[in-house]
């Protein structure tokens, strides 16, 4: 399939706007964070205290999940600057080729980013959720706060393929001491 320049402009014009569009939202997330904030100064109950950090830590872990789709999505457009310059003669393709290749190495970069930022607000959000229940002393929630628990323990202590593996898509509990795999555990 040959790649046209105006397939090119109109493809550069749906990434500015998803930019656009991200960048409006994002906007949103923090001014209610800074609400978040403000809000707390002025509460004395641990309770709810531990509440409103844990709505903030979910929509911190928003506003880093649109930061990185603008990111993404500016590695996109690079992109598409390079095919429009290399469509109009401006560069050649070899020039075009180095580029490329650089925006890819960019771009796993800010995957691999992404997944160690997604990590460590997943483990501050359970934190926060533990906290929050463990004030709550309700016997309702005793089994997440045992869930939210393991999975702390989970995240900070389990290797894989030495404490658990993962098969067929479920993960499997492997025995510390005989290295068996212990099965609907």
């Amino acid at each position: 399939m040959q790649v046209t320049i105006e397939s090119v402009l109109k493809n550069k014009q749906m990434y500015n706007d998803y930019i656009q569009k991200v960048s409006q939202d994002r906007k949103q997330l923090m001014q209610k964070v800074t609400e978040l904030r403000k809000n707390k100064q002025r509460m004395t109950d641990e309770k709810d205290i531990a509440r409103n950090e844990f709505d903030e830590s979910k929509l911190i872990q928003e506003i880093n999940s649109l930061t990185n789709s603008f990111k993404s999505y500016k590695l996109t457009l690079e992109q598409l600057d390079l095919q429009q310059d290399v469509i109009e003669g401006r560069i050649d393709k070899e020039t075009y080729a180095k580029g490329m290749n650089e925006n890819k190495r960019a771009k796993a970069d800010l995957s691999l980013q992404e997944e160690l930022e997604y990590c460590e607000n997943e483990v501050d959000k359970c934190k926060k959720a533990l906290k929050l229940y463990t004030l709550d002393n309700d016997i309702e929630n005793s089994t997440l706060v045992h869930h939210v628990h393991q999975a702390l323990r989970a995240h900070g202590v389990m290797k894989k393929d030495i404490d658990y593996i993962v098969k067929d898509g479920e993960v499997l509990i492997v025995d510390e001491f005989t290295g068996r795999i212990m099965y609907g555990r």
